[in-house]
């Protein structure tokens, strides 16, 4: 078996780290705005639901007076966060019209990338009812945007299924111009039932999410999936499905891609599939971390070691991708079997 010295490990690390960035620049961002009124959970929810706990982590810029822009590198999602709703006051129309010329502003750059995919208002089911006027924002919001911008409402701290499934219904029977309500528990809660502590389960992300890459162009959604941490089957489905299609034209008949062949030799669809896997599950591998992994492997002595080892040691940072590569391989070898 061929030997992988330093060279060859450094030099397979930025290979991939090119390929990664490549693919990074070719998915673009999912576009969203958050809106609600104060108190409704918005951060929490963000935190929840998209990866590098980025309503903390992410860098915040006004792009209007009402609205801040949040972005984090790395990761393919801009979220435009409102200021709380508070109606019955001038902030009411103050925020509706932001959103109407962000989303105005984004058309006419005539860049995809910065157009806005969803909207999401929260209301929390802890509030007693929904106000009149707030259910006549939310309606005149969703019609405005309708053409261009799906509506999601997103029913925050749901602690009780059977309340918010009753608002649901409630809401859903309004006829509101939204494409769906969706009730959620962005992270569990502890409740004190008799003097005993128990923990409400957090749920409905998946939902919102699912529900979410429905109503937004297909030129989102490799974003958002990227974007999303919580639903890793989705990433794996969408891994899988390119890589059935990648293997199909690009790979003679009967190749199977792993075991990879020797580092120093690897072509470059081996290194486009590496990447473009890495892409999907949203994987944070700069080149030191790519290094860092296959130097692990060739120890303190400074041994050679064989390339398929290194690229078999890479793909295990990558949370169940053993069970999309497993599912591609199955598949090849049925085909081919006698």
């Amino acid at each position: 078996m061929a030997g992988m010295k330093m060279d060859d490990i450094f030099k397979f690390a930025q290979d991939i780290r090119n390929k990664i960035t490549e693919e990074e620049l070719k998915m673009g961002h999912f576009n969203i705005i958050i809106t609600g009124k104060t108190g409704v959970g918005k951060s929490t929810l963000i935190n929840s639901v998209f990866r590098e706990n980025i309503a903390v982590t992410g860098v915040g810029r006004p792009v209007t007076q009402r609205t801040r822009m949040i972005e984090k590198q790395g990761v393919p999602l801009r979220i435009f966060d409102t200021k709380g709703l508070e109606l019955g006051n001038t902030a009411q129309e103050d925020v509706r019209k932001d959103i109407y010329e962000l989303i105005d502003w984004q058309l006419k750059s005539k860049d995809p990338d910065k157009f806005i995919h969803s909207i999401w208002y929260c209301i929390s089911t802890t509030s007693d009812r929904i106000e009149e006027e707030e259910i006549n924002w939310i309606n005149e919001l969703a019609t405005k945007a309708q053409h261009d911008v799906p509506v999601i409402i997103v029913l925050t701290k749901t602690l009780s299924r059977k309340k918010g499934l009753a608002l649901k219904s409630q809401i859903e029977n309004m006829n509101i111009n939204v494409r769906g309500v969706v009730p959620v528990l962005a992270e569990p809660y502890e409740v004190d039932i008799n003097d005993e502590i128990k923990t409400v389960s957090s749920f409905g992300l998946t939902e919102l999410i699912g529900l979410t890459l429905q109503v937004v162009p297909e030129s989102a959604r490799n974003a958002l999936i990227n974007a999303q941490s919580v639903d890793l089957d989705l990433k794996g489905k969408r891994a899988q499905k390119w890589l059935a299609g990648f293997a199909a034209s690009n790979f003679a008949a009967g190749f199977v891609p792993f075991p990879i062949a020797d580092a120093p030799v690897l072509i470059t669809t081996e290194i486009t599939m590496l990447a473009k896997i890495t892409t999907v599950f949203g994987i944070d591998m700069d080149k030191g971390m790519l290094a860092a992994v296959v130097s692990a492997i060739v120890g303190c002595s400074g041994a050679t070691i064989g390339g398929r080892f290194a690229a078999s040691s890479l793909m295990k940072l990558i949370p169940g991708i053993g069970t999309v590569m497993g599912g591609l391989v199955t598949a090849r070898q049925l085909r081919h079997s006698p």
